[in-house]
């Protein structure tokens, strides 16, 4: 009988959390500069490689792994921050 139920759409619940989560992200990237978005889409959305994106970006590499550690940095500081509010 379950099996009859069962549905391959999200519930509710999973609507809300996923519209919950775009928020903060949003509210989060709002706060960093247009170059830092842009780096990272390229790095999180777009999973390219650290020589892709220094090529694109016009960058060192070495710049692309610092610029990493610290925007992760900052998103996890803003992401606290934001759901703690």
């Amino acid at each position: 009988e379950r099996d009859v139920f069962a549905s391959n759409s999200p519930s509710p619940l999973d609507l809300v959390t996923l519209a919950e989560q775009a928020t903060h992200a949003t509210t989060i990237l709002a706060e960093l500069s247009e170059r830092d978005r842009e780096f990272v889409e390229l790095y999180f959305a777009d999973g390219l490689e650290p020589e892709q994106i220094a090529d694109k970006m016009g960058i060192s590499l070495k710049t692309v792994y610092t610029k990493k550690h610290k925007i992760t940095a900052r998103l996890e500081s803003l992401l606290a921050r934001t759901v703690a509010a």
